[in-house]
C-alpha cells in the first residue's frame, strides 16, 4: 500500500505542516528554532499487522545552531485496524505517541502544548479514534495531568488502586487511602513505584 492511499483523506503536507512552529508560542529558548531544518520520515506502510497496516514516522527539532530539541527522534505511530481501549470490541484508526523527550534546557518550554492539538486535529482529520501513549518515566506524571485529556482502563485502574495501597503499607503509611481518579495519585509514587501506564485518549 502507498502511503498516499493510507493516509486518506488528509496527505503527508498536513503531518508535515503540524510541525512547523510558530515561535511566539513557545518560550524564548525556542525563538531560533529553525522550520526549514525540521525533518518528519516515514516509513513505508507495514501491512496485516496485528494492528492492521501501519506507518511510523518521526520528528526532529533544530536550532539555528544545530543544536536538537529531542534526546531522541519524536516517533509517531498510525495504525487504521488497532484495538479500541474504551471499547475493546471494536477495531479502528488510532494513533500512537511512541516518543517525546524534549532534553533539559528544553523541558516547559511549551512545545508540548503547542504540539499536541496540532497533532489531535490532524489525527481526528484522518478518523482516528483515539490517540494511546505508554507513559513512562517522568511521562508518567505528566501524562496522567488533567489537560491532557488522558484516560486508562477500568481494569488498569483497579490494579493501579491496589499497587497504590501496597506502596502505602511499604512506606509506612497507616491507615492507607484509596484514589479515586487518575490524576490523584501522588508524583513520587507513580514514578517510584510505577513502571509504565498504557494510556489513551478519545477523539
Amino acid at each position: 500500500m502507498e502511503l498516499a492511499r493510507f493516509l486518506e483523506p488528509i496527505r503527508e503536507h498536513d503531518l508535515r505542516d503540524v510541525y512547523t512552529i510558530n515561535h511566539a508560542e513557545l518560550r524564548d529558548c525556542l525563538a531560533s528554532l529553525r522550520n526549514d531544518s525540521t525533518t518528519v520520515e516515514f516509513s513505508e506502510v507495514n501491512e496485516h499487522t496485528n494492528d492492521g497496516n501501519r506507518v511510523r514516522y518521526s520528528v526532529n527539532l533544530y536550532l539555528d545552531s544545530g543544536s536538537v530539541i529531542f534526546d531522541k527522534a519524536m516517533e509517531r505511530w498510525l495504525s487504521d485496524n488497532k484495538r479500541s481501549l474504551e471499547r475493546p470490541e471494536v477495531r479502528a484508526k488510532v494513533a500512537f505517541r511512541v516518543k517525546f523527550y524534549c532534553r533539559s534546557p528544553f523541558k516547559g518550554a511549551g512545545l508540548a502544548t503547542y504540539l499536541l492539538p496540532r497533532e489531535e486535529a490532524v489525527f481526528r482529520k484522518w478518523g482516528a479514534r483515539e490517540i494511546h501513549v505508554l507513559a513512562m518515566e517522568d511521562g508518567l506524571w505528566v501524562w496522567t495531568r488533567p489537560r491532557f485529556g488522558y484516560r486508562i482502563t477500568e481494569a488498569d485502574f483497579e490494579t493501579l488502586k491496589q499497587r497504590h495501597k501496597d506502596w502505602q503499607r511499604a512506606m509506612g503509611y497507616a491507615p492507607t487511602s484509596e484514589i479515586n481518579r487518575l490524576e490523584d495519585f501522588p508524583r513520587n509514587f507513580l514514578e517510584t513505584a510505577v513502571k509504565f501506564l498504557p494510556l489513551f485518549k478519545v477523539l
